[in-house]
C-alpha cells in the first residue's frame, strides 16, 4: 500500500514536512506515533479535531503544533517528552520531530498549510480526466434522448402556461 504523503509549508515557503500523514481512521488516531523508535526530519502526523494529545508510550520527544482552521498557529510545544499530555482547542494538531518547529521558525500567529505531494496530485488530475471523459461519453450517448426530453419539457411548459 502506497502512503498518502502531504507537504506542510509555512506562508513564506519553508517546507516543514514533505512526508506528513493524516490520521484518518480511528486506529491511526489512537496509534499515532506509538511503536516508532524515531521520526525522520521530514515526517509529520496530522490529526483533525484532536484538542488533546499524549505522549504516553512514546520513546522519543516530539514537537506539537496546534492550528486553527484558517491555518494560523495557535500554540507550539517544543521537545514534548514522553508521558506528557497537552490540551488546546484546535482544528488540527501536528506532531513533528523534536526541534523541527524551532528549526522552521514555527510560532504562534504564523500561517501554515498542507497539501498533497505532486505525485498524489497527479493521480487526482488523472481521476478527474477519467470522470470528465465518462461524462462526455454519457452526453454523447444520450444526445438523441436529450431531444425527446427537451420536447417533453417544452410540452409541459406549454401546458402550464395555458393554465
Amino acid at each position: 500500500m502506497k502512503n498518502d504523503y502531504w507537504t506542510i509549508q509555512t506562508e513564506d515557503g519553508v517546507v516543514v514536512s514533505s512526508k506528513a500523514i493524516i490520521a484518518k481512521s480511528i486506529f491511526q488516531k489512537v496509534k499515532g506515533l506509538l511503536g516508532k523508535k524515531e521520526m525522520h526530519s521530514q515526517e509529520a502526523m496530522i490529526f483533525y479535531r484532536a484538542s488533546s494529545i499524549h505522549t504516553f508510550g512514546m520513546k522519543f520527544p516530539i514537537d506539537v503544533v496546534f492550528v486553527k482552521k484558517t491555518g494560523e498557529i495557535q500554540r507550539v510545544c517544543v521537545s514534548v517528552k514522553p508521558k506528557k499530555m497537552l490540551f488546546c482547542i484546535s482544528y488540527a494538531t501536528i506532531e513533528l520531530p523534536e526541534n523541527r518547529a524551532k528549526n522552521c521558525n514555527l510560532e504562534k500567529g504564523k500561517l501554515i498549510s498542507w497539501f498533497r505531494d505532486e505525485e498524489s496530485g497527479q493521480v487526482l488530475v488523472e481521476y478527474a480526466l477519467i470522470v470528465a471523459l465518462l461524462v462526455l461519453g454519457v452526453i454523447v450517448a444520450f444526445t438523441p434522448l436529450m431531444e425527446e426530453v427537451q420536447d417533453f419539457l417544452h410540452e409541459i411548459t406549454n401546458y402550464l402556461v395555458d393554465l
